[in-house]
């Protein structure tokens, strides 16, 4: 005998619309996973020190580590918990407020390859890296002024130091300094602790290599760190100046503040605003922080720059 019961009837209509279900969420996956993902870079806040994790998809690049192991959770907040791996690691110069927290970065993380500075320093935390290193399996390269690495379809462009140079005493002025470049656009510029002099007369021999919408301001914001020459070369819309709270130094130099201020560029600082993360999208990027700004203050309004005008939005913001 036929079954012509409403419950049958409505078990009939519930499996064609289940399986549609099924399928709209296994497309919506499917999007979900070929979806780029966004050309990210997150100045960590490690006090008074230098780390910044660039990233695009699952690849990631720890540029500098900060003065100790606070730069483990600066990690664990951008990466994916699963993720314990860095493609790429790179000392701008061996200075303990830009080395040390590597030590901490190898016991969590693998990194697969770490290109150290040419300039040898002789302290035993130094060598305490250097047989972390070693003894982890990471490889190790130098890169030349003028070469350039490739991850996850980010482009590194290594602008100095150039091999064969008279070196200097000084770390900070055999500083790496590297230009990335995103998969789709986006370009910031990671200065370490050059100092603006010496910036500047490199930038002027190649002004377009040295252009960047995001600048890292070198040396902490420091007096010497960002001459008004050097930033008129780079041309960045925004900076960020990673900086340590009440620290002994004096940084960032209110001259460095003022003169950024005076050339319209939009000013980060790590220890006011914790971790600064620009995310690049269609037409630009935009900038967020783990501390939040106070809701009167009209200077911290959210900034999204575009890229087909590099002062157009900034400008508006301001006004």
């Amino acid at each position: 005998m036929t079954d012509h019961s409403p419950f049958n009837s409505k078990r009939r209509l519930a499996l064609p619309a289940a399986l549609l279900l099924a399928i709209a969420v296994f497309a919506l996956c499917a999007i979900q996973a070929r979806r780029p993902e966004p050309f990210t870079v997150s100045f960590l806040d490690v006090g008074q020190g230098d780390a910044a994790l660039i990233s695009a998809g699952e690849n990631q690049v720890l540029v500098d580590a900060g003065p100790d192991s606070s730069v483990l959770s600066g990690l664990g907040a951008a990466m994916p918990f699963f993720d314990r791996t860095i493609e790429l690691a790179v000392l701008t110069h061996p200075h303990a407020d830009h080395y040390t927290g590597f030590l901490a970065v190898l016991r969590r993380y693998r990194i697969r390859t770490m290109i150290l500075p040419e300039y040898a320093a002789q302290s035993p935390d130094y060598r305490r890296l250097l047989e972390a290193v070693r003894d982890d399996g990471t490889a190790v390269t130098l890169l030349d002024c003028g070469e350039k690495a490739a991850v996850g379809g980010m482009t590194l462009h290594v602008l100095r130091p150039c091999r064969g140079h008279a070196q200097s005493a000084d770390p900070n002025e055999e500083s790496l300094v590297l230009r990335v470049s995103g998969p789709d656009g986006g370009t910031v510029l990671l200065t370490g602790d050059l100092p603006g002099a010496s910036g500047e007369v490199e930038a002027a021999a190649a002004p377009g290599e040295w252009q960047a919408e995001l600048l890292k301001v070198p040396h902490h914001g420091s007096r010497t760190g960002a001459t008004a020459a050097f930033l008129k070369l780079v041309q960045p819309t925004a900076a960020v100046i990673s900086v340590g709270k009440r620290n002994t130094y004096g940084h960032p130099s209110p001259a460095v503040l003022e003169r950024l201020d005076s050339l319209g560029i939009r000013i980060w600082r790590t220890d006011r605003d914790g971790t600064v993360t620009a995310v690049w999208g269609p037409g630009g990027f935009r900038v967020s922080t783990t501390v939040k700004p106070p809701q009167t203050s009209a200077a911290r309004l959210p900034f999204q720059h575009q890229s087909d005008n590099f002062r157009s939005s900034f400008a508006k913001e301001r006004q």
